[in-house]
């Protein structure tokens, strides 16, 4: 009670000024003007259902040898480091691994690639919009948005933009028809963000925390 009293304190400070001791009730009724809840029990009615879909994708002939070699050198180097091995070396190489199953570091190659452009008219269609997440901007959104080549149809939503950037990309990507997808870091667009305007959401890359991407994918 005391913490939504002093935030209103600062919104609005002349709510509870006049008054000296406040009970839950005249708090929630002070504030009732200024609060909008939306329950999900409320709206599910109107809302279609939910299609959750997993894609498993055979890595390319050159993504297969760079992620075998990358990961025989790195058990090698795991090896060499003895007692020394921490969980930070074993995560730097799960990373590079999941790197390469977005693309090939040498080639550019990628199977997810191939299956989101050839899936590509079929989610746009009828003016239908997609969101697609990934953590990395390199070896996710910049390469993303390179091979896809559509420059015009993309808008991204990176941690390195500032707020003006991506206000104008949120909004061009809710009221432009010719954007048909924006490109997304987990970090930049995975909390606090609301793009309702898209009726798909492709997960590139899984994140390490499950409960972020089951946030995403409300």
């Amino acid at each position: 009670l005391d913490d939504v009293i002093a935030i209103f304190d600062f919104l609005h400070p002349e709510l509870f000024a006049s008054v000296d001791y406040l009970t839950a009730y005249d708090v929630r009724t002070a504030i009732g003007p200024f609060f909008l809840r939306r329950r999900k029990q409320d709206v599910l009615a109107e809302l279609p259902p939910k299609t959750t879909t997993q894609e498993w994708i055979a890595l390319t002939r050159k993504q297969r040898a760079s992620y075998d070699m990358a990961f025989e050198r790195g058990v090698v180097h795991l090896r060499e480091q003895g007692t020394s091995v921490t969980v930070q070396h074993v995560l730097a190489l799960l990373q590079k691994l999941k790197q390469i199953c977005n693309f090939d570091p040498e080639t550019g190659d990628s199977a997810k690639m191939k299956w989101l452009r050839e899936y590509w008219p079929q989610m746009t269609d009828d003016g239908n919009k997609l969101l697609i997440f990934s953590q990395w901007k390199g070896f996710g959104v910049d390469d993303i948005c390179e091979k896809l080549g559509l420059e015009s149809c993309l808008r991204r939503f990176t941690g390195d933009m500032s707020g003006p950037q991506r206000e104008r990309a949120r909004q061009e990507f809710s009221d432009d028809p010719d954007v048909k997808a924006m490109v997304l870091t987990y970090g930049a667009g995975g909390i606090g963000l609301n793009l309702q305007a898209a009726n798909y959401v492709i997960r590139f890359d899984h994140w390490w925390n499950p409960a972020r991407e089951e946030q995403i994918g409300r």
